[in-house]
């Protein structure tokens, strides 16, 4: 992108440049009155010209009282021309720059309006101070002309920068694009994810349009929205109601919108009682064709002109592509994990599971015909080993298939497949869950469930727990969840273990940080914390007392509680 384009895309430059020609136009009639030897009548008209330059490009907060600036400021214009006697024939040059200044922000229709209400009001000045002769209505007409003129330049400029500004975005958003899939083919999956991408989208924004925090939320027509990432806060500031004004305006205009609300300052919700903190919230709806894929809620303490919304809707508009892509990227990943998933539960039942077990029949046939007793006692270890094998296939044939249905929830996903493990290997399960009522994405649920089952096979396999503790909290984008047990610890890791490490790649893909370390008393915890750090309540211990505080993550913050629900579910295993 050239330099020149840059600027013309920033939006201001327009404005700057019409500022410039203004400024221009007052020197230049100046010098000029200099040269005529009238400097001294002319001086108090340029004062006036330069104040009304000022006057035009202040950023006024009244959007009716901008909207009307250009017709405002070319009325003037030809009344402080059409005033002066004789004709300021050197000045004449700010009515053409005016002309096209004006037209470069309104249009072609309003530009020519307002040049229409400058020849008015400069005719009829001009008339009643010192009436019309022959060469002061050549002049008129000349600069008149000219400034017609300047109102089909401005409006070209207007109607180029448009396609300069939607340009540029296109090779911003295919750079994003390119940059993803390289980091993909360098790391996958980690590169083109719903998370890294709605981040990236949200920092477009900020770059172009101040916000204090900021949500992506992907819609889905069977559920609510999904926050996928937040800039600014710990968690999603505010979720938009199905039935709020804002969102009926949204689906109305299908457009952005924006609403002013009272903020309780204690709990950061919004407040029906007037005198709280004020705040102004606007919702972006991201569309790709017909269908709205997702949206995104800003908040401030300030409104937003209607240029920045505008401005906001194409950032989105521009990026729904790219997020979508990232969408479809996350359900063929899914869908092909799974997948695969289940062929290897099935190749394992098939295969290996059947021939192991195969083999330990034929143990069972040779033990019986045996009459060295020692012979007899290894056969029977090595019978008992091989059913320990087997049932080590089954639990991973059970690992394999277990998934996070769409219609399920993390939590009762989590449940069953504990309790049934806990269940088979004699351990007390007791399991805690506070979820919100908004879901994680599905690619984040998929990498916590395999998390916690890799948690959970180390302490069946390893730890000789009685007691297992599995608490899971959510607070979209945002989750935590701890695995505790009361077994061995921490023991010296083999060189061919890769559990660990497989635990801590997931935990890196979505985002999140995994902690590892000893139980006080005895066992191990393992913490994984999704985005910023969830109250967590430590679990029980055997005695019914809380784990002690040297247990807590290193890093506890605080959740809002908000639509939530919480349930706690023991079970003894057999």
């Amino acid at each position: 992108m050239t330099s020149w384009q840059s600027r013309l895309r920033r939006g201001d430059s327009l404005r700057t440049l019409g500022v410039a020609l203004r400024l221009g136009a007052i020197v230049l009639g100046l010098v000029i009155a200099a040269l005529q030897g009238s400097i001294s009548e002319e001086w108090p008209l340029a004062l006036m010209l330069t104040g009304l330059t000022w006057l035009v490009e202040h950023n006024w907060r009244s959007t009716d009282f901008k909207r009307w600036l250009p017709t405002i400021e070319l009325a003037a214009v030809g009344l402080l021309l059409g005033l002066q006697t004789p004709l300021p024939a050197p000045f004449l040059p700010y009515l053409l720059t005016a002309a096209a200044a004006s037209a470069a922000l309104v249009g072609l229709s309003r530009g020519l309006a307002s040049l229409g209400a400058a020849a008015v009001t400069l005719i009829a000045a001009q008339g009643l101070s010192t009436g019309m002769d022959r060469v002061t209505s050549l002049q008129l007409t000349e600069w008149l002309l000219l400034s017609v003129l300047g109102v089909l330049a401005g409006s070209w400029a207007r109607a180029w920068q448009k396609h300069v500004r939607a340009s540029p975005s296109r090779y911003e958003t295919a750079n994003i694009l390119l940059t993803q899939l390289r980091d993909v083919t360098r790391e996958l999956p980690s590169g083109l994810d719903e998370v890294t991408t709605a981040s990236t989208l949200l920092e477009l924004i900020r770059k172009e349009v101040a916000y204090d925090s900021a949500t992506l939320l992907r819609t889905e027509l069977d559920g609510p929205p999904q926050p996928l990432a937040v800039v600014g806060a710990d968690s999603p500031p505010w979720f938009p109601e199905r039935d709020s004004w804002l969102v009926r305006r949204v689906d109305d205009t299908s457009a952005a919108a924006q609403a002013m609300v009272w903020i309780d300052p204690r709990t950061g919700s919004s407040s029906s009682v007037s005198g709280q903190h004020r705040a102004f919230r606007a919702l972006i709806p991201m569309r790709l064709g017909d269908a709205r894929i997702g949206l995104v809620a800003l908040q401030r303490d300030t409104p937003w002109t209607a240029e920045q919304l505008d401005r906001t809707q194409e950032i989105v508009e521009d990026s729904a592509l790219m997020l979508d892509t990232a969408f479809v990227f996350g359900d063929v990943r899914l869908l092909a994990t799974t997948e695969e998933r289940r062929r290897l539960a099935r190749e394992i039942h098939d295969g290996i599971a059947q021939e192991i077990a195969g083999l330990a029949y034929v143990v069972d046939d040779i033990a019986a015909r045996e009459t060295d007793p020692a012979l007899e006692e290894d056969l029977r270890t090595v019978r008992e080993e091989l059913g320990r094998v087997v049932s080590e296939l089954r639990l991973s044939i059970f690992e394999l298939r277990t998934v996070v249905e769409p219609g399920a929830r993390l939590g009762a996903s989590m449940s069953d497949y504990v309790r049934q493990v806990g269940a088979r290997a004699g351990m007390s399960v007791h399991i805690s869950l506070d979820e919100s009522t908004a879901r994680l994405p599905a690619d984040v649920e998929v990498e916590i469930m395999r998390i916690v089952q890799e948690s959970v096979t180390n302490a069946r396999r390893h730890s000789r727990a009685k007691n297992l503790w599995v608490t899971l909290r959510t607070n979209p984008p945002g989750a935590s969840v701890r695995v505790a047990d009361d077994g061995a610890g921490i023991a010296k890791r083999r060189q061919d273990s890769y559990g660990l490490e497989i635990m801590q790649e997931r935990a890196t893909r979505i985002g999140g940080r995994l902690d590892i370390r000893s139980r006080v008393g005895g066992g191990t915890v393992i913490d994984l914390v999704v985005g910023e750090p969830l109250l967590q309540e430590p679990p029980a211990s055997l005695d019914g007392t809380a784990l002690s505080d040297q247990e807590l993550p290193a890093a506890v913050g605080k959740s809002s509680g908000r639509g939530r629900s919480g349930r706690t579910v023991k079970t003894k295993g057999a």
